[in-house]
């Protein structure tokens, strides 16, 4: 409800997996069909906040399920994990985030394939470890 309210929240993004090794032998098996993926970063981050905030003092911010809040989707986690060798990045996606344009204008990666998988392994990355 909350991310039909505010369309703003509404954090998904569709994401093509790579062909198996084996779609070389069988071309046909090439195209993976893509998923939806739904990070609702904002909108898991309000509700987090609004649990932490008021729910020891009213129980409409008590929600049952509030241990099922996947970890932030941001730039710093994925950073952070990286740092630790949690997740690795290929050589050229690397090159990409590290190289000398990206760090003198301070920017994120742009919105795509490699945003996405990005984001997706470092929450993947929290779920295995908490």
């Amino acid at each position: 409800e909350l991310c039909d309210t505010f369309p703003a929240f509404q954090d998904v993004a569709l994401y093509t997996p790579p062909a198996p090794a084996a779609a070389a032998a069988a071309p046909e098996q090439q195209q993976q069909q893509p998923i939806k993926v739904f990070f609702l970063r904002k909108a898991q981050s309000l509700v987090a906040d609004l649990g932490a905030r008021f729910g020891s003092e009213d129980e409409r911010f008590r929600w049952a399920d509030a241990d099922r809040i996947s970890a932030d989707s941001g730039a710093t986690l994925p950073a952070v994990l990286r740092q630790l060798g949690v997740i690795t990045y290929s050589v050229e996606l690397a090159a990409a985030i590290d190289g000398p344009q990206q760090q003198q204008q301070q920017q994120d990666l742009p919105q795509g394939p490699d945003d996405r998988a990005i984001r997706a392994a470092a929450v993947a990355a929290v779920d295995e470890v908490v």
